[in-house]
């Protein structure tokens, strides 16, 4: 819960209508990631594929060899925090490479069962089972069409997606029904990894490292979002301190990528592994990969940091906002947000008015404010919600600041918190730009708290 702040202001109401209409490079051994940190989170033996439940609980499928068998294994369970680690189920599963947790039972018919699959006879038969959270297993279904599943995904509705090696298809099952065909990948391509965008589009990352981008019924949306040397794990960042991108890891180089909307692939990791086998996303917000070589769940978690995102608007120079130091909890960090570039009130006044705003919601694409609260485009608010307000700032500088405590137990390591500045005038004195609606506001800024 964000900490009350200060009382809110007329005007902390009326952009509350409104938006209702509307490197640091850290290295752990040999892994770097910029802005954040990598460490060992639990010690599996022959982790692949990973999959949470909402407790906290961690599933990994396995095997015993890197390139793959069908031996019969038992899942692991890693539980919240990382330990202990138990084989998971009252027997083990063909070729449990793959999981995915059932949390609404929409397949499996027990809410919180974990799916896994793989081939039960090499070359000719692949199967998929349910572990009831009682540990017993049931066998759901078995398939000389689909052999060998790679990746198993719910979407929002509740969709069982995995995608199949051998018939090189993406397969569906709703409501526990048997898998059908959704589609077969184009140019003959083998499907290897599979992401649900927030949109509820397929990406679908093949053996050789390219993405495609698939619309929920199967169509193809993108044949090639990016492409990579070799195959690489993908998932969509949570949000906060690692965005909204969608991130790509190379199962043999170690590479870690991020891949932004309008397809720029940027390096950010490096290291990582050489025999990776997932990467997913906690409810912690983290990101998690599996490296099957070093028997290890590793932990990539992003660094205290501020960032600014979208820009700030005329005054006639742009109001900015910016913060430090880096809000650490250990111990409690009294952080400075800092206004620059306050207009005057009026011209000659001598007082400059600024207000700062708090959200637990970043907008980071922005909404352009001009015929709401403003007259010329270019002013955008950057906050989904307005949830706390500084009241009043009147300074006889064009700057202000405001000084805010990070500490537990209002805050939390990964929370984040966003802020966005606005600046009043006389709409009666337009600004140099020709600006007369009596506000200007700032870039916005991302504030994600850690441990350090």
């Amino acid at each position: 819960m964000l900490p009350s702040l200060f009382p809110r202001s007329k005007l902390l109401t009326t952009l509350q209508t409104l938006t209702a209409a509307t490197t640091l490079l850290v290295a752990a051994g040999a892994q770097t990631v910029t802005g954040a940190t990598v460490t060992s989170y639990a010690s599996v033996q022959g982790p692949l594929r990973l999959a949470f439940a909402g407790d906290g609980s961690l599933y990994c499928g396995r095997d015993v060899a890197y390139t793959g068998t069908a031996t019969p294994q038992f899942l692991s369970r890693v539980a919240p925090g990382g330990s202990p680690v138990q084989q998971y189920g009252q027997a083990t599963t063909p070729d449990p490479d793959v999981v995915v947790v059932d949390g609404t039972g929409s397949v499996s018919g027990i809410a919180g069962s974990v799916l896994t699959g793989g081939i039960k006879v090499p070359n000719s038969t692949g199967s998929i089972s349910a572990i009831r959270p009682d540990g017993s297993v049931v066998e759901l279904w078995t398939s000389t069409q689909w052999v060998n599943p790679v990746d198993l995904k719910f979407d929002a509705s509740g969709r069982l997606l995995f995608a199949d090696q051998v018939s090189r298809g993406i397969w569906r099952s709703v409501g526990g029904a048997a898998p059908t065909l959704l589609f077969t990948m184009p140019n003959a391509a083998t499907p290897f990894y599979l992401a649900i965008a927030p949109d509820q589009s397929l990406y679908v990352g093949d053996s050789v490292g390219r993405i495609r981008q698939f619309s929920p019924t199967g169509t193809l949306l993108n044949g090639n979002v990016a492409t990579f040397p070799s195959a690489v794990a993908i998932e969509f960042a949570p949000g906060g301190g690692f965005g909204s991108a969608l991130f790509a890891l190379g199962i043999n180089s170690g590479a870690l990528h991020t891949i932004a909307a309008d397809g720029t692939v940027t390096a950010i990791g490096s290291g990582l592994g050489t025999q990776l086998g997932d990467l997913g996303v906690g409810p912690d917000g983290n990101f998690y990969y599996s490296d099957f070589a070093a028997n290890q769940v590793r932990v990539i978690r992003p660094l205290a940091s501020h960032v600014a995102y979208g820009v700030g608007c005329h005054a006639p120079s742009p109001l900015t906002l910016s913060a430090s130091p880096a809000p650490v909890l250990n111990p409690s960090t009294t952080v400075t947000y800092t206004i620059t570039n306050v207009p005057e009130f009026a011209p000659g006044s001598g007082v400059h008015v600024s207000v700062l705003f708090f959200s637990l919601t970043p907008l980071p694409a922005g909404l352009d404010l001009v015929g709401l609260l403003t007259t010329q485009p270019g002013c955008s608010i950057y906050l989904a919600s307005l949830d706390a307000s500084s009241g009043g700032l009147v300074t006889a500088l064009p700057t202000a600041s405001l000084p805010l405590t990070f500490a537990a137990p209002q805050f939390a390591p990964g929370n984040v918190l966003a802020a966005q500045a606005v600046a009043l005038f006389d709409p009666a004195f337009p600004l140099a730009n020709g600006e007369s609606g009596g506000f200007v506001v700032s870039n916005g800024l991302l504030s994600t708290m850690q441990l350090q």
